[in-house]
């Protein structure tokens, strides 16, 4: 991601370009380019592990932050469902 954003700071770069260039390189967004084009992006797909299982002491502050993400997003449809 530093490196498209460098490059992309330091480069003029048309929207398309830039898009197709992130789908090579954005691991979450090759997957769903791949699926289908313009589809909806899981980013669960940014991690290589299943998160779920893993130690707490072992994640990054990125998994972290996105189970974070994951537990507010499942508690606030339980709540509305109530």
């Amino acid at each position: 991601m530093k490196a498209l954003i460098a490059r992309y700071a330091t480069k003029f770069g048309r929207a398309k370009e830039i898009s197709e260039d992130s789908h090579k390189h954005i691991k979450a967004w090759k997957k769903a380019y791949e699926k289908k084009p313009n589809s909806i992006i899981d980013y669960e797909l940014t991690f290589d592990d299943n998160l779920k299982t893993m130690p707490a002491k072992t994640l990054s502050h990125a998994e972290e932050t996105y189970l974070s993400y994951v537990g507010i997003k499942h508690a606030s449809k339980c709540s509305r469902a109530r």
